[in-house]
């Protein structure tokens, strides 16, 4: 999904899967920063919490794009 679409909230992920709770998809998308397959790379305010959270994104020398 983050392939396709680019940076993305955990709540954006969620959108795109079959998930329907936001504690379904947080364990994966942290486990992929921690294994270092996506990264943080800013933050938005979130439209349905007001909160401010992190982006996410696949690192180019994984994604085989230059720019």
């Amino acid at each position: 999904i983050i392939a396709n679409f680019g940076p993305m909230s955990d709540r954006e992920v969620l959108k795109h899967t079959h998930y329907t709770d936001m504690n379904s998809v947080r364990p994966y998308i942290t486990r992929l920063v921690q294994d270092k397959i996506l990264f943080e790379n800013g933050t938005i305010k979130c439209p349905v919490t007001y909160r401010t959270v992190r982006l996410v994104s696949i690192p180019r020398h994984l994604t085989g794009r230059q720019s």
